[in-house]
């Protein structure tokens, strides 16, 4: 088996590369923040950044620092398939606990491109809730950080995939590293 776990900025293509990694070499994706979704979902709340922050913190003060990788990692193992995508690595936690359970079996990849190039992809998406110009992006972004400790979660990267070019340039390191992981 074989499982890459993704985690990136705001607007650094980690869908891109998952979407890819599905369509092209059938792996399957397993999305931490669907669980956040789900549970705002119910709770009737809009779905933006914000609301998911806060839904994701009650989550892991409720149930522990591990829930959602211990649930990520539950879907992958029930779902039996041979490769998996871990989309949504955020904490320290969610990067250390399937290196401790899966091994040689687990590499973490960091999806990264320059906030202004974020910023703009990001724009063009238009959510709700979503900063209207880069020094609040930044802003967000910094508080994002800290909440999820995400500097110290950068730290168990395995391959770092930069996306500050086309989509073609983005696809090409991705077969590189699927080339280096599947050894074909």
């Amino acid at each position: 088996m074989v499982v890459i776990g993704l985690m990136g900025t705001n607007g650094s293509g980690k869908d891109v590369v998952a979407d890819y990694l599905v369509e092209k070499h059938g792996f399957v994706s397993f999305r931490s923040g669907d669980i956040s979704r789900e549970v705002a979902s119910k709770r009737g709340l809009k779905l933006t950044r914000d609301n998911l922050n806060v839904v994701s913190k009650e989550l892991y003060a409720k149930h522990g620092e591990t829930f959602f990788v211990d649930t990520i990692l539950k879907k992958i193992k029930d779902s039996s398939v041979e490769k998996a995508i871990f989309n949504g690595v955020r904490n320290p936690v969610d990067a250390k606990i399937p290196l401790q359970k899966l091994g040689n079996e687990y590499v973490l990849v960091l999806v990264d491109a320059k906030p202004e190039i974020r910023f703009e992809r990001m724009k063009k998406r238009a959510r709700p809730g979503f900063p209207k110009t880069l020094e609040k992006f930044k802003e967000h972004e910094k508080r994002e950080f800290e909440t999820f400790n995400m500097h110290e979660t950068f730290k168990y990267t395995h391959k770092i995939l930069r996306n500050d070019s086309t989509l073609e340039e983005l696809y090409s390191q991705t077969e590189k590293l699927v080339k280096e992981l599947l050894l074909i």
